[in-house]
């Protein structure tokens, strides 16, 4: 439909925005994880704005509880919903969750 209306030569990509929870939908039986963006344009010639935004004070008060000598931080629960056999690694000394990760092993480079 939207190529119908912008035109298929004007189609960019899609953006696939994860969420960190999936958000409750009385309509649907599960709630979405994530929202679906298409971009299009004009022409090759256009600007792509990050998106940046800060926190208000009342929200890093109630989320980011935590923290050390780099600062303040938000804890998230890192354990798969659902067994994940190809996401079960240990990290830096500390055993897999026995349903594993949300996340897979990632490379890191010491600063």
């Amino acid at each position: 439909m939207l190529d119908g209306i912008f035109g298929a030569d004007n189609f960019l990509n899609e953006v696939v925005w994860k969420r960190s929870y999936g958000h409750g939908d009385s309509r649907r039986s599960m709630g979405r994880s994530h929202d679906v963006i298409l971009l299009y344009s004009k022409s090759q010639e256009f600007t792509l704005n990050r998106f940046y935004h800060e926190h208000t004070a009342d929200y890093v008060k109630n989320f980011f509880r935590s923290e050390d000598e780099r600062g303040i931080y938000k804890l998230e629960n890192l354990t798969s919903p659902n067994p994940r056999p190809n996401l079960v690694y240990e990290y830096k000394g500390y055993p897999s969750p026995k349903k594993g990760k949300v996340t897979p092993k990632v490379k890191t480079t010491k600063r």
